[in-house]
């Protein structure tokens, strides 16, 4: 009994160092279910399977790790990259397992998992309760899948050269054409007919891709790479296209002096863009296209970034060493920071629970 006594006196005061005293409870106590928070996405060690999903409640300042493993009693899989909630269900990408591991969460309990033998897959998008899209980098192509009968509607729609990010507008799906740097486009799906109407030229690499307060689609684009000759990298940018013409409107270069490779994007509704460039975060003015502040967050390392407009926080995750579980900072829309949570093992995609 007294052991079980200070068991849970430690478990109530263990706190996690932030930029002040933090009160944020790290637990193992079971999650309760519907509770409103924020799913953390751990990615884990290529070929390790040791994936994770953590969870934070804000209400409660309590966070919970490995909710997956807890709801399931099985690992998630091996390279996890992408998560989007929909209709009480959460979409994982599991990349090297190739597959969809679908969540409720109102539990945590697997839903079912779509295969996709060979697919590598990356990046997930919920057009509705029929139609959902996944980006496949072994065979350049996108495969469409129903998010409520998990069955697959179209095995492969080609696109450019490792495909990544996607945005929905105006009933199409806007797809990144990464490349590694050797590709410049967005393919455009019609989501009516599920094919190719279009490509877009943007920059070297796309990546991430948004859609912004007026609809307009942010693409941020990574450049070349030359890992052999670096005096023939390319810088990156932050194109802008109009979604009903499908046209290009606004680049932005960011020289890779001041920005280097720009990384991670997120998209608020509140008029702003910020993007993980070489010394920290980057704001960028989706509503006149323009870089409003060019250390927003300085000296970061930012492997994900979430944007919760809601509560007007931001999330952004530090892998550390890539050997050691990760943290996610969270940060007032001043750029104040607020506080710290321990995540898995490299904390990438941050995902919110309404």
């Amino acid at each position: 009994m007294k052991q079980n006594i200070i068991k849970q006196l430690l478990i109530f005061t263990l706190v996690i160092t932030g930029c002040k005293k933090s009160n944020i409870l790290e637990t193992e106590l079971p999650l309760p279910e519907n509770t409103k928070g924020v799913y953390i996405l751990n990615e884990g060690n290529f070929m390790k399977s040791n994936a994770s999903l953590s969870y934070f409640i804000p209400d409660s300042q309590k966070v919970y790790q490995d909710v997956y493993y807890s709801a399931n009693n099985r690992a998630l899989g091996d390279a996890a990259n992408d998560i989007v909630i929909n209709q009480n269900r959460a979409y994982i990408v599991v990349n090297n397992s190739h597959k969809i591991e679908v969540v409720s969460t109102e539990t945590n309990k697997s839903l079912g998992t779509i295969q996709l033998p060979n697919k590598s897959p990356r990046r997930i998008v919920i057009y509705n309760s029929n139609l959902g899209y996944v980006s496949n980098w072994n065979d350049n192509s996108i495969t469409v899948f129903n998010p409520t009968t998990l069955e697959i509607i179209k095995n492969t729609i080609t696109v450019g050269n490792q495909p990544e990010g996607m945005a929905i507008a105006n009933g199409k799906i806007y797809v990144c054409n990464s490349g590694w740097g050797s590709d410049s486009t967005i393919s455009v799906i019609n989501t009516t007919t599920n094919e190719v109407v279009k490509k877009i030229n943007v920059g070297k690499q796309p990546y991430d891709i948004a859609v912004d307060s007026d609809g307009e689609i942010i693409v941020k684009c990574s450049g070349y790479s030359d890992w052999s000759n670096p005096s023939n990298d390319l810088p990156g940018g932050i194109f802008v296209i109009n979604s009903t013409s499908d046209s290009v409107v606004s680049k932005t270069i960011l020289s890779l002096q001041t920005f280097g490779h720009p990384d991670k994007m997120a998209v608020s509704q509140g008029g702003f863009a910020l993007l993980k460039v070489l010394n920290g975060i980057l704001k960028f003015d989706t509503k006149s296209n323009q870089i409003i502040n060019q250390n927003y967050i300085s000296n970061l390392s930012a492997y994900g970034i979430g944007i919760d407009d809601a509560k007007q926080k931001i999330y952004v995750t530090d892998p550390k060493n890539y050997t050691v579980n990760g943290k996610v900072y969270i940060y007032e829309f001043s750029g104040a920071l607020r506080d710290s949570i321990t995540a898995g093992l490299i904390p990438s995609v941050i995902a919110f629970k309404r």
